[in-house]
């Protein structure tokens, strides 16, 4: 046997492997070329809205957050206050009106206005020691007051009373006069017309200061006359009974005079 012939075709072989692997070393490690496995191979689930990036859907059964109120601020009148209060309620914010009113005030305006007309306009704010009392009054001539206490101005919770005057039609002639009366004292207007008619309304001045009401006259046909003695004068509302209960009863009034002195 040659061992030199045989040598050589060992080494040759040898060459001839290297040479072939090499070329597939220099381009890295080979491509894996299989198609990855599908959603239905993985078992994970894809929608549309998944592949685009969105937002995912709320799990069932989750809350819902609801409407929320914006942050209130608290202003630093009280008339600015009292308007932000009935503006809260009448404008569907809760979380606004619980903020600005104490917790009972919010419990009383809740229950006091769903029967009520909501068309408030602001009337006026009559200032006393510590508090203002902000009227507003509406198309039926009810009156809402609310209190505001100056200390919490620009604070939370500084509406801390409210109350709702309703007109009332009484029918009974003097409580019906001293409806108008009141009414008169306060400045409502649209309530003394509700109570009489403009042509009444067009003869009153200045309100009176603590009126007594003498025994009513009955001058038949169904008329009363119903007497107010204040600062030195008697004056008279005439009113037909047939409309006591009910709106426009007062029919006339006569301004009382002074006594002629010499």
């Amino acid at each position: 046997m040659n061992i030199a012939s045989t040598s050589k075709r060992v080494g040759f072989s040898v060459l001839l492997a290297l040479a072939v692997a090499l070329p597939t070393a220099a381009c890295g490690p080979a491509l894996d070329t299989r198609t990855p496995p599908g959603p239905a191979e993985s078992g994970e689930a894809t929608d549309g809205a998944a592949a685009l990036g969105a937002a995912p859907e709320p799990t069932a059964g989750a809350p819902v957050p609801g409407p929320t109120d914006l942050s209130p601020t608290y202003p630093d009148t009280a008339e600015a206050y009292a308007k932000a209060v009935v503006n809260a309620w009448t404008q569907d914010q809760p979380s606004t009106l619980g903020s600005l009113t104490t917790p009972a005030v919010n419990d009383e305006i809740l229950d006091l206005l769903p029967s009520a007309n909501d068309e408030w306009a602001f009337f006026r704010c009559d200032g006393t020691a510590g508090s203002s009392y902000c009227s507003f009054t509406n198309a039926d001539a009810d009156v809402l007051t609310l209190r505001i206490t100056h200390s919490l101005l620009a604070h939370a919770h500084a509406a801390t009373d409210v109350s709702l005057d309703r007109t009332e039609y009484p029918k009974d002639g003097v409580a019906y006069v001293k409806e108008f009366v009141a009414a008169w004292q306060f400045g409502n207007t649209a309530r003394m017309l509700k109570l009489s008619s403009a042509a009444v309304v067009a003869k009153v001045k200045a309100p009176p200061v603590s009126p007594i009401y003498p025994t009513p006259d009955c001058c038949g046909g169904g008329l009363l006359q119903v007497k107010v003695k204040y600062s030195g004068v008697t004056a008279r509302f005439d009113v037909v009974t047939i409309k006591l209960g009910g709106p426009n009863a007062i029919i006339d009034f006569v301004p009382g005079q002074l006594p002629i002195t010499s």
